[in-house]
């Protein structure tokens, strides 16, 4: 009989008049409910911190594909204008140029034909590294990388990481115009 009242369950009529246990408790007791809030905070931040880092490297190659595919892209105006074409890597920003020999200084550069070769932006928290053997021939800034008419180009490396960090991505570009793009994570 105590084993019974310690059950604190009572048997009532449901529907249908059938006998069935109720119980008394109604709820979750407070320290229930904590252990499950701590479990989700602490899976909840686990996820976070992942997805962060993620996006975080997300950024880097998204960064190094788009720079890999631009100079793909002046490599074909290379040989559409047919015209010598070169990317000038500054601080900040990047950009095509062209050569023009009528002018001095004789590299030009595009944004004031089409805006789609305005400078390009490098974000602030991502570092590039320019190893180019092209040397500067004109009286005003020179690009590092240049683009023959056949698209063959000026042997380059440019490494590419965040700042304060080892190199993630290297971009190499052989003479013979085959650009590459190695992942070193």
């Amino acid at each position: 009989n105590r084993a019974v009242k310690g059950l604190k369950r009572k048997l009532v009529i449901g529907t249908n008049n059938v006998l069935r246990w109720q119980s008394r408790q109604q709820g979750y007791t407070l320290i229930e409910l904590v252990i499950v809030i701590l479990i989700v905070g602490l899976i909840s931040t686990v996820i976070l911190l992942r997805m962060g880092s993620v996006r975080f490297d997300r950024k880097l190659s998204v960064f190094a594909e788009q720079l890999h595919a631009f100079i793909q892209v002046c490599q074909q105006q290379a040989l559409l204008q047919p015209a010598l074409v070169g990317i000038m890597f500054q601080p900040d920003n990047f950009t095509m140029m062209y050569f023009d020999e009528g002018k001095l200084p004789h590299w030009q550069s595009l944004t004031a034909k089409d805006n789609f070769w305005a400078p390009r932006p490098i974000p602030p928290d991502i570092m590039l590294r320019i190893h180019s053997t092209t040397p500067n021939t004109d009286a005003g800034e020179s690009p590092q990388v240049i683009i023959q008419t056949s698209g063959d180009l000026s042997p380059f490396t440019i490494d590419i990481g965040y700042r304060d960090e080892a190199i993630r991505y290297r971009l190499i570009g052989s003479e013979s115009g085959e650009l590459v793009l190695e992942s070193s994570a």
